[in-house]
C-alpha cells in the first residue's frame, strides 16, 4: 500500500512505506531541529545576560556605587553606560532576530534601511536626539525600573543562580 503526501519541496509524491517518507524527511527536520536548537541558544544566552546584569546592578545598588534616588532617568542611564552595563540583551536579541527574518523574507532591503538612515539625519537634529535618547532610556528600564524589593542581597543571589542556571543548560544544549 502506499501513501500520497507531500515532499519537503511542497509537491505531490507517492511514497511506498514509511520508511521512505522517513529518509525523504530526514533532511527538513534536521534543518528545524537546528534552527530551534540556535533559538533556544540565543535566548538562553540573552536570559543568562539580563540576569547577570540585574545582580550586577543590585550588588553596585547595595554597595552604593550607584545612586538613584533624586535623580533623572537620563543621568541614571548614563551612569550605567559608564558602568558597563548592556542595554537590555533579550530586546537586544529579539530585535536582531527580528530584522534577520525580516531580510530573510525580503521585506527589509538594505536600501530601504540606508534610505531611512538618510531621511533621519534630514530630520530636525533635535528630534533625532530626542527619539535616540528615548530608546536609550528604555533599553536600561529593565534594571531601573526594577522594584525596592528586588534590590535586596537575596535577589542578587538568586538571580545569580538563575543566571548559572540557564548558562548550565546551554552549555548542557551545546554538547548535544
Amino acid at each position: 500500500m502506499f501513501q500520497v503526501l507531500f515532499d519537503p519541496l511542497g509537491y505531490l509524491r507517492r511514497f511506498e512505506n514509511v520508511t521512505d517518507i522517513c529518509k525523504d524527511f530526514f533532511e527538513t527536520r534536521k534543518k528545524k531541529y537546528i534552527e530551534r536548537k540556535n533559538f533556544q541558544e540565543g535566548l538562553l544566552r540573552a536570559q543568562s545576560e539580563r540576569l547577570s546584569n540585574q545582580a550586577r546592578f543590585i550588588l553596585a545598588k547595595i554597595k552604593g556605587e550607584i545612586l538613584i534616588e533624586n535623580k533623572r532617568k537620563a543621568t541614571i542611564v548614563e551612569q550605567l553606560i559608564k558602568m558597563g552595563f548592556d542595554p537590555d540583551p533579550v530586546k537586544k536579541w529579539k530585535e536582531e532576530r527580528r530584522k534577520r527574518e525580516l531580510m530573510l523574507l525580503g521585506e527589509v532591503a538594505q536600501d530601504e534601511d540606508e534610505e531611512k538612515d538618510e531621511n533621519e539625519e534630514e530630520e530636525e537634529g533635535a528630534d533625532a536626539q530626542g527619539k535616540e535618547l528615548t530608546n536609550k532610556l528604555s533599553d536600561y528600564d529593565y534594571l531601573v525600573g526594577m522594584a525596592i524589593l528586588k534590590l535586596s542581597e537575596e535577589e542578587k543571589d538568586k538571580l545569580l543562580r538563575e543566571s548559572e542556571a540557564k548558562l548550565h543548560e546551554l552549555r548542557v544544549r551545546r554538547f548535544f
